[in-house]
């Protein structure tokens, strides 16, 4: 990859609605991260989609105290409950017009040090490829290991497992489409191709139809 792609800003964006108890978790898991997104020149925006909820305002507040200075955070507060698309879609250009990558996050998901860093170095293998998700112990197709007897694990045991045989993996693989939970989209995929499609209301299957949308294109989703 050129030096401009390896060091492109990344936006990530994660929508809230309702249930403020997973803002503090999320919020926890960046912070954790600290270091890595600020050398990966990342901004954070929360969106909170239910302005009326005093709680999930109030878990966002506190939350955005925590962040230091090389990691910039900022909470929007939509006047009305706008569904997870058009709030992802206002962040997206956002994300366009500085020329970012974009890290989608459901409020529910936990991030640990290096998956960031990881998805963006597979995003610059190939320019062809145009979303990636990662491993997680509870996303449908990206669930690892799948066996049921792991199901009960808390994150933290399922990521020691996981440690212990990612290496037995490829370093990527093609799927047909990636999922939502964790979702890095290049930043031309946004500016080429578009973004979701609003027509899916409150959000379902959104992915899918913005990655087979840049199939047509030749690019590429993948694990």
């Amino acid at each position: 990859p050129s030096a401009l792609a390896a060091g492109r800003a990344i936006s990530i964006i994660v929508p809230f609605y309702k249930n403020a108890e997973l803002a503090g978790p999320l919020i926890k898991s960046l912070l954790a991260c600290r270091e890595e997104l600020s050398e990966l020149n990342c901004t954070v925006t929360l969106i909170n989609d239910s302005p009326g909820d005093a709680a999930l305002a109030t878990a966002l507040e506190e939350g955005i105290r925590s962040f230091p200075a090389d990691l910039p955070c900022e909470i929007r507060t939509n006047d009305d409950n706008w569904g997870f698309l058009r709030s992802a879609n206002w962040a997206c250009r956002k994300a366009v017009a500085r020329g970012a990558d974009v890290l989608l996050l459901n409020s529910d998901t936990l991030l640990y040090p290096g998956a960031v860093r990881e998805m963006q170095r597979v995003a610059n293998l190939d320019p062809m490829i145009g979303f990636i998700s990662p491993r997680s112990n509870n996303a449908t197709i990206c669930t690892f290991p799948q066996q049921n007897r792991y199901a009960d694990l808390s994150p933290a045991q399922f990521n020691e497992i996981f440690q212990q045989v990612s290496s037995y993996l490829p370093e990527f693989h093609y799927v047909p489409t990636c999922v939502g939970f964790c979702l890095y989209i290049n930043h031309f995929i946004l500016s080429e191709v578009g973004f979701f499609d609003e027509v899916y209301g409150k959000g379902f299957s959104e992915e899918n139809d913005l990655i087979m949308r840049a199939n047509r294109f030749g690019y590429r989703a993948v694990l």
